[in-house]
């Protein structure tokens, strides 16, 4: 026969206790060395254990001839207890944010907060993907750190990195913009909080706030309450409202350089990172595609456009959807760069297997690559504002073969 106590272990006694660590029997908790966040689980994880035991002996004690029951019921608290732990461990991770590179940026943060000199309304502005709102949300962890430090073990900085911090609200676009509902969401955070402490709100993708959002939301970045800050992240800060622009601080990012994307992607190509043109997100989107096919299709597009003069046919696999047609454009810019590096015998050619390609290209004009590659640049950021592709693609299209036949038509 299962005894009782040999009955719960048998079921729950494979969460053993803490070994070699230091309990406190008249405190009940265990010494503090160094703040260790597994002591603090330690603790809880014992504290479970105990209230298991006891609830599954008292079981037993009140109903004896329910034994397998109370087995099964050990059973069931052994599988809730390896979720508590499961959760308490992710919990416990220390989670610093790591910035990597823009030194300027981190020093002029790291005296606006030494100084106490933080504007209300910062607008960080540079190229999309090279870590705006990363280096917000580390500033925000070094601030609110219960150790000054941005130690990433503390409380406060873990709520920071989850965006689960009571101070803090980060709104991002609801499908092609910011809605007014958003705006009410902060203004309602801004009323609920207490004042008198720093308060953080990051405005991710600032310039698709849409004009009743922005202006139900100038008063608070022209008035602010004592302790509020605004952070809004954007790569078109010129589609920010006048007035906004006008109230706020501009940081401005610059793209990383190719030893800082390779320490963030280690196992990156080397010609993604000479293509991405500082950006991690795009290395991540060239990394993870396919892109031999994409290739293909791009420089038939090219020569289509640029040889035949035929306009973009805007119902291309190429341009289905807003990721492809992304990558479609980073690879137009790429080889109109490769044209005007060949031609003036620049290193380094990204793609280099398609030099005896870009030999063919050599009657077009290089005012006219310069303002093809400007096009396909503007292209990316109206489909980044999610502007009708279709429509974009027919307008820089005839924008294109216009500048062609002025070549055309001064050559003949």
């Amino acid at each position: 026969m299962i005894l009782p106590q040999e009955s719960y272990i048998e079921c729950v006694g494979v969460i053993g206790f803490a070994g070699g660590r230091k309990y406190s029997k008249t405190t009940g908790s265990h010494r503090e060395s160094g703040g260790d966040a597994a002591d603090r689980f330690e603790v809880e994880k014992r504290d479970f254990h105990n209230k298991v035991r006891d609830h599954y002996l008292k079981q037993v004690e009140e109903q004896p001839n329910a034994l397998d029951c109370h087995r099964c019921a050990a059973g069931a608290q052994l599988t809730y207890l390896k979720a508590f732990i499961n959760k308490t461990r992710a919990r416990d991770i220390k989670i610093k944010l790591k910035v990597v590179g823009h030194k300027a940026v981190k020093l002029k943060l790291h005296r606006a907060m030494t100084t106490g000199r933080v504007h209300p309304c910062m607008v960080f502005t540079g190229p999309e993907g090279v870590g705006k709102k990363l280096t917000a949300l580390a500033w925000i962890q070094s601030i609110f750190c219960e150790n000054s430090s941005a130690c990433g073990n503390c409380g406060e900085c873990r709520k920071v990195a989850r965006l689960q911090h009571e101070r803090l609200l980060v709104i991002q676009p609801e499908g092609a913009q910011i809605k007014v509902s958003q705006a009410t969401e902060v203004l309602k955070f801004l009323r609920l909080q207490e004042s008198g402490k720093n308060r953080f709100v990051i405005i991710d993708q600032a310039h698709q706030l849409n004009v009743q959002a922005a202006n139900s939301l100038l008063k608070s970045f022209e008035e602010p309450s004592p302790g509020v800050h605004f952070i809004l992240v954007t790569s078109l800060a010129s589609s920010l409202l006048p007035t906004i622009r006008s109230r706020s601080q501009f940081i401005r990012f610059g793209g990383l350089s190719e030893e800082e994307l390779l320490e963030l992607r280690p196992n990156s190509s080397e010609w993604v990172r000479l293509s991405a043109q500082g950006r991690v997100s795009v290395v991540d989107e060239l990394e993870k595609n396919d892109l031999t096919e994409i290739k293909h299709q791009v420089v038939d597009l090219l020569s289509e456009l640029l040889l035949k003069n035929k306009p973009i046919d805007v119902e291309l696999e190429l341009f289905k959807d807003k990721l492809s047609s992304h990558s479609a454009l980073i690879f137009l810019q790429q080889m109109v760069r490769d044209l005007l590096f060949y031609r003036r015998a620049v290193r380094p050619i990204l793609h280099s297997d398609l030099v005896d390609v870009y030999r063919e290209f050599d009657a077009v004009d290089e005012e006219v690559l310069h303002g093809v590659f400007q096009k396909f640049a503007n292209m990316e950021v109206d489909f980044g504002m999610n502007r009708d592709r279709k429509l974009a693609l027919e307008s820089y299209s005839d924008e294109i073969l216009n500048l062609k036949g002025a070549q055309d038509y001064g050559m003949a």
